[in-house]
Formats: structure tokens, sequence, C-alpha cells
């Protein structure tokens, strides 16, 4: 009987789907950041495969991207480099890129 409780209990803790989606990514633009502040110009991953550039004062497109999921995890991936989104909290996101634990969050333009 215990087994079966403990069953019941944990399978009504198990998620169904990730906590966050990849559609808060897409679509917005970021600006990378170290915990010493931001990096860079801004950046969107726009829904039709395209990553654009911007310094505020023109964009640009700079690449093409793709993603795929993984336990939770978006891999984002260019020609040129590929990095994960880890956690969207506090309207930003953990990104894991090579051995460096990074932030992206909204960039004001």
């Amino acid at each position: 009987m215990w087994r079966n409780l403990i069953f019941v209990i944990l399978a009504g803790c198990a998620q169904d789907e990730c906590p966050a989606s990849l559609d808060y990514f897409v679509n917005t633009w970021w600006q990378i950041k170290l915990t010493t502040g931001p990096i860079g110009n801004c950046y969107l991953f726009n829904d039709d495969g395209i990553v654009v550039e911007s310094d505020g004062i023109s964009n640009w497109p700079v690449d093409t991207w793709e993603s795929q999921e993984e336990e939770c995890e978006f891999i984002i991936s260019t020609p040129a480099t590929e990095f994960r989104l880890l956690e969207y909290k506090n309207e930003c996101w953990d990104i894991s890129y090579e051995d460096e634990n990074l932030t992206a969050c909204d960039c004001q333009l």
C-alpha cells in the first residue's frame, strides 16, 4: 500500500513539460553578460533561423542558427559555435558556453 501511495505522490510531482520554452528566447533582443557586466552588442535569434546583431544604431544579419532540446536544455548551434540555454529566470537565460557560465538578458535598444 505504501508503495502505491509513494508512486502516486511521485507521479503527481513529475513534470510533463520543461519549465521554460524556446519561445522566451526567439525573436527577442539579448545581451550577453558576465558577472562583471554586459559584453558586446545585442543579438536576435529570429524564427527564420537568422542571427541578427545590433549596436543600437544599425542591425545586420551575422549568421544562421538552429536549436534542439535535450532534457529541458536548449542547444543553440550556429556554423561557428554552440551554447546551451540552461534555465530562464528573472527574465534572463543562464547560458553554458564552453567552460563559461553566462547570462543573456533583455537588451534595451
